[in-house]
């Protein structure tokens, strides 16, 4: 059951991410999109664990697993210092499609999160708390978000970023309302640029918002070039690696993230029916550091950043050039410089893994995961130190959710927090 959710998740994921581009770009507010066939209730992508300085958050689904219409995104939260989960879910609206979520990189607080369309939701809700999700302000994208996991990306000042599902995607731009929205570039418009045409670019599939502007990530079709394109000053450059260990697979960027001026992301290679998933961090005005790749089996359920330290030192040895990028593969040298990265996966036959990297010049860490897990975070945040002592996994069945604590002797079974869950309301 679970090995079919998650298969029939990234068909609809990479059929919504493969379409064709649309045409055009404007910076005229953006009208609400056609009237049409609702979007699929599983077109979601993978979940996704994040770190704040306030605690940590995960967006997983939960219900029942095989049936679109009783799938149920759900936020949950725990707080810095704390061992206890809590369902922080903006109210009154349907999240069959999806939960994203963007924390702006400054120990403010400012979570904003969107609900991806399904159903009868054309549209996307979109609401931002200062309180670990105590409260909601709410605003709207109307034209609906893309269905990946950062198609959101949130500034200090308000500023939010957001990719809109559609063919090939279009990048959007709120300054602090919330409600209304401009047009910054399309997909069409990137893959036409030189910047596209290096990785092949097919769709948008993540976007980050740091200092010097926004970012994308790009699923690509040229092999060995990972798709990440930057906005300097009204042009889109190339501002990925080549990874030479890597250097026949196509490339797909799974999630980005810029904290404390360090942008990290998750990129998934595929050759043939091989996958495999790398790490990337890069300083402001350094080059990109890249992990070795790790083989994965199954779907990929989760992807997940741990926290960064403000004041981390810049990568030295372990760096690697923009243009002709290695792999790191031994050692930890370098582990502060930049967050954990934790993938989550599973195979159709019900086995679980999780994969952790603790930072740049790290080796990845492979275990097995309680059945069901949905996302896995460390102490301080998402697999922070590995998935040692302290790691816990979060793993679903229907209505409730298992906190499992990993120790030496493995997983230890913890608390159980149950999820109000309306069965039916989706049909």
């Amino acid at each position: 059951m679970r090995g079919r959710r998650a298969g029939a998740r990234r068909r609809a994921l990479l059929a919504a991410l493969g379409a064709a581009c649309v045409a055009g770009s404007a910076t005229t507010a953006v009208a609400p999109g056609p009237a049409g066939a609702a979007p699929d209730a599983a077109a979601s992508g993978i979940g996704a664990t994040w770190a704040t300085a306030q605690g940590a958050w995960a967006a997983l689904p939960m219900g029942h697993l095989a049936s679109a219409n009783n799938t149920f995104w759900e936020l949950l939260f725990r707080r810095t210092g704390t061992t206890r989960w809590t369902l922080v879910t903006p109210p009154g609206v349907a999240t069959n499609g999806g939960v994203v979520g963007a924390a702006t990189p400054a120990a403010t607080g400012v979570v904003t999160v969107g609900i991806q369309p399904a159903k009868y939701l054309r549209y996307s809700p979109v609401a931002r708390t200062t309180d670990g999700g105590k409260r909601w302000l709410s605003g709207t994208l109307p034209s609906g978000l893309a269905p990946v996991a950062d198609a959101m990306a949130s500034a200090p000042a308000g500023t939010v970023v957001a990719l809109e599902r559609g063919r090939g995607g279009t990048l959007v731009r709120s300054d602090g309302s919330l409600t209304r929205w401009t047009t910054i570039a399309t997909g069409r418009a990137l893959a036409a640029t030189a910047a596209g045409r290096a990785c092949g670019l097919r769709a948008l599939s993540a976007v980050t918002l740091g200092s010097a502007g926004p970012e994308v990530g790009a699923d690509c079709t040229r092999p060995g070039v990972v798709g990440l394109l930057a906005d300097q000053g009204g042009s889109w450059v190339a501002d990925g690696p080549r990874v030479g260990q890597e250097a026949g697979a196509t490339m797909r960027v799974l999630r980005l993230s810029t904290v404390s001026s360090v942008t990290a992301a998750v990129v998934e290679a595929r050759t043939g029916r091989r996958t495999s998933v790398l790490a990337l961090w890069r300083r402001a005005g350094q080059a990109w550091t890249v992990s070795a790749p790790v083989r994965v089996e199954g779907d990929l359920v989760s992807a997940g950043f741990g926290p960064v330290a403000p004041d981390a030192a810049a990568p030295t040895a372990a760096t690697t050039s923009t243009t002709s990028a290695t792999s790191a593969g031994s050692g930890a040298s370098a582990a502060s410089t930049g967050p954990a990265v934790v993938v989550v996966t599973a195979t159709r036959s019900g086995r679980v893994a999780v994969h952790a990297v603790p930072g740049p010049g790290a080796r990845w860490t492979t275990v097995a995961a309680p059945k069901g897990t949905e996302a896995v975070v460390g102490p301080g945040g998402p697999a922070d130190a590995g998935v040692g002592a302290g790691t816990t996994a979060l793993s679903v069945s229907g209505s409730w959710v298992t906190v499992w604590s990993r120790s030496a002797g493995g997983w230890r079974r913890g608390p159980r927090l149950e999820v109000p869950i309306e069965y039916g309301s989706s049909t």
